[in-house]
């Protein structure tokens, strides 16, 4: 019977045989013996192996003088999490333990093997024999870890100094570890396998911290461009990375380096928590950093005023601030607040808030700072006097706004990165901001790889990220202050801000504002607002329970295009829509209020039946003096697009007020014009058809062509 192969946990036979340095052949072999037997891929039937059988084989020296080749291992990330979910599984399938124990227990043993390498030229993890041999392979490891500590004496603290008596899954762990060297994987990938090992362990906790995808760190740290002479700071350092992607960015730019020293002299990690400061410390290990550069301050971290938080974070002293400051916990020590601009006088105030004034009196004057932080800071009234501070202390040079999804699974919140310079005190004039709107991450919610059709020099697929073309924009701006080619994505805010209140996201300083507002200026036909031209259609049904036999005409959000209008219908059986639905007639509009920027906008048309639409949508009659195909077109255009961009609400989900949506204005021609415009979208309409007739068309030529190719060989094949 042939295995079926869990996905999380097989590699292909070209992987299998480079981690076992034998060939391909050698493998099928093995395979056809029953001495190594493969999975099948469900989907082609192309083989398969287990990261486990691999580790297995080896271990028990069953292939003739090979060793594992963790270095390919690790360079593909899949392999990559079965592996660290191997080591993981040795402790749950001996004696359990909870994941963070599992965590602990493994980050010893890569620090243990670590140790081995650079003071004991390997042999304690090299003398280790079969897993057959477990009391003398845990003795030795326990020997070598109880040396190693003593290099670190005050991070091995809180029981940590000592290996778990679970011998047996320490045993199978160091044979794991066993088979290959951390001094030649490249840091990258070192910091990849403890990133999985923290990502699979912690998840967001009391102090409301969360941890920073590794592509917005690296991204922030290009934007940030450290140099050797940099004295660099995280205030909020959480497990280490802004100051790891800081320390390897360094180390690219200055070869000879010595990295203990600089990051010992040059790097600063401030975290509130006892057990994050644990595993910062044995992050920046892993990277070839120094352990001092992390320091505990218990109470209230950073935001302390105490003589000890104050000595480890001297103001005016820092070149660089790079952080991601915790979002949704308030701070109430009334002492510490009272010695804060914009906590005085207040019972609480949000730590996000009070991370930002601390940043800006720890960096030096033309020191730099780089941020993460919620969009309220930037656009609610009740931030105001945080902004007036960002704007009156420091010039900003950019604002890059991420989308919701960024920090899922942790959190589902809206956010920004600034990047602001700290000016001498009296200067007034902001000057001009680079705005970016970041669409694509280049990875999932869940956190994998979404890959775009192009690939690098060396034929990989790269990533579908917004962050190059954003970094070349930056770079751009801050060496000329233009930008070459302005779009909704990138933009240059004209405003100077003093001292006057104004928000400071992106969305409020839209391109399209200023559009819409131009042309709302010289139009030369009457304005009107919508709620003056429309009356709103709201006959709700649930056809659940009224029309629970009948097929129901219905119109979801799925069903509407973006921009350009079309539709479909779907008929359903009523007692299967269950949520309350909307109603609408033939000569009406629908809108949908949900995610207008994609707006999905239709002009249902005289000769359609009856229906029903999503509870997401309005659905509009127009008065007599508009016509309803033009007021579809309208509500679709830039001109209603820029007057609303700045009123959407809501993170996962954003929606336009009903009320907000009714007092745009537009403009509105006689019929005889309205009719005209109509006609010329029509004709564009049609174009658009005819070109995307023509692509269907080539598509299917070019798959014809594929498939007489496949034919042509057969035919040759059998001659």
């Amino acid at each position: 019977m042939v295995k079926k192969a869990k996905k999380s946990n097989y590699v292909s036979l070209s992987a299998a045989s480079k981690i076992l340095n034998v060939t391909p052949e050698t493998m099928r072999n093995w395979d056809k013996q029953g001495k190594l037997t493969a999975s099948r891929n469900p989907i082609n039937n192309y083989r398969l192996y287990d990261l486990e059988d691999l580790h297995a084989l080896a271990n028990e020296s069953q292939v003739s003088e090979s060793t594992i080749n963790y270095s390919t291992l690790f360079d593909d990330g899949s392999s990559l999490k079965s592996a660290i979910k191997s080591m993981s599984r040795a402790f749950r399938d001996s004696e359990g333990g909870s994941l963070l124990d599992r965590f602990e227990e493994i980050s010893k043993l890569l620090f243990c093997k670590l140790y081995d390498e650079e003071f004991n030229n390997g042999k304690g993890f090299s003398s280790i024999v079969s897993k057959n041999k477990v009391e003398v392979n845990y003795d030795q490891i326990c020997n070598l870890f109880s040396k190693a500590i003593k290099k670190h004496p005050t991070v091995f603290v809180n029981g940590r100094a000592e290996l778990s008596l679970d011998k047996k899954a320490i045993c199978q762990v160091s044979l794991i570890l066993k088979n290959y060297e951390l001094k030649t994987i490249n840091n990258d990938i070192k910091g990849k396998i403890y990133e999985e090992l923290i990502k699979n362990t912690l998840d967001k906790n009391e102090n409301q911290q969360f941890f920073t995808p590794r592509s917005i760190v690296q991204f922030i740290i290009d934007l940030i461009n450290p140099e050797v002479n940099h004295k660099i700071c995280d205030p909020a350092c959480g497990s280490g990375g802004f100051l790891i992607s800081a320390l390897e960015y360094i180390k690219r730019n200055n070869n000879f380096i010595n990295l203990k020293e600089f990051s010992k002299t040059n790097l600063s990690g401030i975290e509130i928590d006892s057990r994050m400061v644990w595993i910062a410390q044995m992050n920046i290990i892993l990277h070839g950093g120094h352990y001092e550069s992390i320091q505990y301050l218990k109470s209230g971290g950073s935001l302390s005023h105490e003589k000890e938080a104050t000595e480890k974070l001297p103001n005016n002293s820092f070149d660089i601030i790079i952080t991601n400051p915790p979002f949704g916990s308030d701070y109430d020590l009334e002492s510490d607040l009272n010695k804060f601009e914009l906590g005085k006088g207040k019972k609480s105030r949000r730590r996000g808030v009070l991370f930002v004034e601390k940043c800006l009196n720890l960096l030096k004057t033309g020191g730099k700072l780089a941020i993460v932080l919620e969009e309220s800071i930037l656009n609610n009234t009740s931030n105001e006097d945080v902004r007036n501070y960002i704007v009156n202390n420091s010039k900003i040079e950019a604002i890059i706004s991420l989308p919701d999804t960024t920090f899922m699974p942790y959190a589902t919140v809206k956010t920004s990165i600034i990047i602001a310079s700290k000016k001498k005190s009296g200067t007034k004039v902001n000057g001009d901001i680079l705005m970016c709107n970041i669409e694509k991450l280049g990875f999932a919610p869940n956190g994998d790889p979404i890959y775009s059709d192009e690939r690098n020099e060396k034929g990989k697929l790269k990533l579908l990220s917004d962050f190059p073309e954003a970094l070349e924009t930056y770079r751009e701006f801050i060496r000329t202050g233009k930008l070459e080619n302005r779009s909704e994505k990138y933009f240059i805010t004209k405003t100077r801000f003093n001292e006057k209140f104004e928000r400071l996201d992106t969305l409020f300083h839209h391109p399209s504002k200023q559009t819409a507002q131009e042309f709302l200026t010289n139009t030369k036909y009457p304005l009107y607002r919508i709620g003056e031209l429309v009356t709103i259609i709201n006959k709700l049904v649930v056809p659940q329970h009224e029309m629970t036999e009948d097929i129901v005409r219905y119109i979801g959000l799925a069903n509407i295009n973006s921009f350009d209008g079309a539709y479909y219908i779907s008929e359903i059986l009523g007692e299967k829509i269950k949520s309350a639905v909307k109603m609408f007639e033939p000569n009406t509009i629908i809108y949908s209020k949900m995610r207008p920027e994609l707006r999905k906008v239709i002009y249902v048309p005289v000769n359609e039946e009856i229906g029903f639409v999503s509870s997401e949508c309005y659905v509009f009659k127009a008065s007599n003096k508009i016509l309803p195909q033009y007021l579809a077109l309208v509500l679709r255009s830039d001109l209603v697009f820029g007057q609303i961009i700045f009123r959407v609400t809501g993170l996962g989900r954003p929606r336009i007020g009903k009320e907000d949506l009714l007092s745009v204005r537009i403009p509105v021609p006689p019929i005889e014009k309205q009719s005209e415009i109509i006609s010329i979208f029509n004709a564009y309409e049609t174009n658009r058809n005819a070109l995307l007739e023509k692509s269907r068309m080539l598509q299917q030529q070019a798959n014809s062509i594929v498939r007489k190719s496949f034919e042509e060989i057969g035919t040759t094949l059998c001659r």
